[in-house]
């Protein structure tokens, strides 16, 4: 098994956080570009898009190529790919994004369930008291708006359900 929960799961516990921003704004987030999917081994894909305010937010999951039907997408080379959508219930999934909300508050947490797409490339040191809004949001792992919005995104193409 690739990783161990669900975006179903992710995005629970992020409604659990106790703030109303993160999941009832991620509306407002503006994709530019659609999303760009890499192939990595086999039979996993790395769905990447980039928002307007320059952030990049990234869904790995592992795939379950089929001949027809499904859902398809062409892969950042040209090619085209045809695979059973991604279950937001049942399939595990990686995240990541390049925000500060998710470097400061979720990467951590995430790293340490095995959610973390990537590695966490260097420790946030507090020069002095954190800000509220900085403390990690909880010790389950969550997701940013970023990564929320790029969820719609694909579940409104038919790559997720």
């Amino acid at each position: 098994m690739l990783v161990e929960m669900t975006m179903q799961e992710l995005i629970r516990n992020t409604e659990q956080i106790p703030t109303e921003k993160r999941h009832h704004i991620a509306d407002q987030v503006q994709i530019v570009g659609g999303y760009h999917v890499q192939r990595i081994g086999e039979s996993d894909l790395v769905f990447q898009a980039k928002t307007s305010t320059g952030h990049t937010a990234k869904i790995r999951a592992v795939v379950s190529e089929t001949p027809s039907g499904g859902a398809s997408v062409e892969l950042s080379d040209g090619t085209p790919m045809q695979f059973a959508p991604i279950a937001t219930r049942a399939d595990d999934v990686q995240i990541s994004c390049n925000c500060e909300d998710f470097y400061y508050r979720f990467a951590a947490v995430n790293s340490r369930y095995r959610v973390l797409f990537g590695e966490i490339t260097k420790p946030y040191i507090p020069k002095g008291p954190r800000m509220s809004d900085r403390e990690p949001a909880s010790d389950q792992p969550a997701i940013c708006k970023h990564v929320i919005k790029l969820t719609h995104l694909l579940q409104s193409q038919g790559i997720m359900r």
